[in-house]
């Protein structure tokens, strides 16, 4: 199993990374198990259920 990986969401209008991240985990590095998105830099996250289909 791999660590959770983080990347940035681009915010229009922001010259830096702002707060919204995808964040995934598990399974391997080109095929995560779980996927989720954060709008405000891991105060709250939501699932991203069907990240593979």
């Amino acid at each position: 199993m791999i660590p959770p990986r983080e990347y940035t969401v681009k915010t229009p209008g922001l010259n830096h990374r702002g707060e919204r991240r995808i964040v995934v985990g598990g399974g391997t590095k080109t095929d995560p198990d779980v996927w989720y998105y954060t709008s405000d830099h891991f105060e709250s996250f939501c699932s991203i259920p069907d990240a593979e289909d």
